[in-house]
């Protein structure tokens, strides 16, 4: 099965709430193609959603430089930031991913909704 093809089914599994099977898909991809910035940021969101945040953390980690500088990447890292109820460095790492890709649409709203989970929180304090 071509690499594109593990991808998809890791996305289809994602969006069926089926993160057990989106992290098997998900792998298979990262190892067909290890620096594939979307193979990376299935992993490390899957890996979030099963709640293995310190694993996502660590898999974006140890990425290519060739990998970190996608939005793709950016979104994922911003994504297990918020999944780990770190609303500032999701939006830092939104604002990474929109530098990399300004007309991108779905990082402007997830940013949007990080600096709202920003304002509810307790990180940001007036005393």
């Amino acid at each position: 099965m071509p690499p594109f093809a593990y991808k998809a089914m890791g996305r289809s599994a994602r969006a069926l709430g089926r993160y057990e099977t989106a992290e098997f898909w998900f792998r298979r991809a990262r190892r067909a193609e290890p620096d594939d910035p979307a193979a990376v940021a299935g992993l490390a969101i899957s890996l979030a959603d099963l709640g293995l945040v310190g694993e996502a953390r660590d898999l974006l980690e140890k990425v290519a430089d060739s990998t970190r500088d996608s939005s793709v990447y950016w979104m994922a890292s911003a994504y297990v930031h918020e999944s780990a109820g770190e609303p500032l460095a999701a939006v830092l790492d939104y604002d990474a991913a929109l530098a990399r890709d300004p007309d991108d649409p779905k990082a402007s709203k997830a940013r949007q909704l990080a600096l709202q989970a920003l304002l509810r929180s307790d990180t940001l304090s007036l005393d």
